[in-house]
């Protein structure tokens, strides 16, 4: 079953919504179901402007990119690392909140997106004697912060999809964001600690002689003015 969806903004070529329709004692009437389905989505405007897919997006996306070197550079290696191995291939019109929350936990499992299949990383290729360097592969997921600039990514690309008309709503409003990382604060260093217990050694000093009423700031009296009280 397809239903003619308009011109693709991006090939200039006719764009088609597609479904399949199983086989089946009801399937005509299955099928007039979804003919229906699908002219309400394009009478709706709910319906994918494109055939595009990610990886075109982010072609698109990055060419277009108004950014500093160093953000251009970042985000062209989660694209190439991450992006396009994973989801790149995929049709936008086929991307739903599952497809990205899949996506997160693939990348939280194993930053290599092994998806945790077992084997054994050898020190070196082709035929050798194993030694101890050849040991049982670890998936170790991908940096909570990392998560975030390729959330950060997708999130720039979709919005300008929906601006350029290929897309009527973001898959990704849906889909559950990386969560911020715990913030650890770190305790400053024994030197810095002192430096600031000084300083509110000083502070009290010359609190307490103002409530002793002795006037510090006086020229016969050699004591130095704390700071901030002049």
């Amino acid at each position: 079953m397809k239903v003619y969806a308009g011109v693709d903004p991006l090939n200039g070529r006719r764009h088609y919504l597609r479904e399949t329709v199983p086989a089946g004692l009801n399937a005509e009437a299955e099928a007039e179901k979804v003919r229906i389905r699908l002219v309400n989505e394009i009478n709706e405007r709910r319906n994918p402007r494109t055939s595009a897919t990610v990886n075109q997006l982010m072609d698109r996306y990055l060419e277009l990119l108004n950014v500093d070197r160093t953000i251009r550079e970042r985000y062209e290696s989660v694209i190439r690392t991450h992006i396009r191995p994973l989801i790149g291939k995929t049709p936008l019109a086929r991307l739903d909140a599952e497809t990205f929350d899949a996506f997160y936990r693939t990348l939280r499992t194993c930053r290599s997106h092994c998806g945790g299949r077992k084997f054994v990383e050898h020190r070196t290729e082709g035929e050798h004697e194993c030694t101890e360097k050849c040991r049982p592969r670890e998936c170790k997921p991908l940096s909570t912060g990392t998560l975030r600039k390729i959330h950060w990514c997708l999130s720039g690309a979709f919005k300008d999809a929906l601006r350029w008309n290929w897309i009527t709503v973001s898959p990704l409003d849906r889909a559950e964001a990386p969560k911020a990382p715990t913030p650890n604060p770190q305790p400053p260093p024994a030197e810095a600690a002192a430096i600031v217990n000084e300083a509110f050694q000083g502070l009290a000093l010359g609190h307490a002689r103002l409530a002793s009423g002795d006037d510090w700031r006086s020229p016969r009296r050699a004591v130095r003015a704390p700071l901030g009280l002049a």
